[in-house]
C-alpha cells in the first residue's frame, strides 16, 4: 500500500514562533545516539524506548485542534525527533493511540 500524503499551504499558524518556541521550551530526551526525542501525551512505547504520559504544552494545543478539525481525529501524542547533528530543524510526528490501532493513521508533519 502506498502511502498518501495531503499538503495543507499554511496549515501552521506562525510556525517560525512555534519553531522557536518548540526549540528552546522542549525537554530533550538524550537516550538514543542517534536523536534527540520528546513525547507529549498519552504514554509512547517504540523501538525499545519508552515515554511515559507527559502533559501537551499550551503552545502545542492550537495544532493539535487544527489536526482534529482538519483531518477528522483527535490526536493524543506528539514526538519530536531531533537529529543529532548540527542542523536546526526537527519534525513532529502526531499520531493517535486510537487511531494507530484501529487505521494505522500516523501524521507526519515536517
Amino acid at each position: 500500500m502506498q502511502p498518501s500524503y495531503l499538503y495543507i499551504p499554511d496549515f501552521f499558524v506562525n510556525p517560525s514562533r512555534l519553531f522557536s518556541d518548540l526549540k528552546t521550551q522542549t525537554q530533550w530526551d538524550h537516550r538514543m545516539r542517534a536523536r534527540k526525542t520528546a513525547s507529549y501525551g498519552v504514554t509512547y512505547n517504540y523501538s525499545q524506548m519508552a515515554y511515559p504520559d507527559s502533559p501537551i504544552p499550551d503552545l502545542l494545543m492550537p495544532l493539535l485542534q487544527r489536526v482534529a478539525t482538519r483531518l477528522g481525529f483527535e490526536p493524543n501524542n506528539i514526538l519530536l525527533p531531533k537529529k543529532r547533528d548540527k542542523s536546526e530543524g526537527f519534525w513532529l510526528k502526531i499520531w493517535s493511540e486510537m487511531a494507530w490501532k484501529k487505521q494505522k493513521r500516523t501524521h507526519w508533519v515536517r
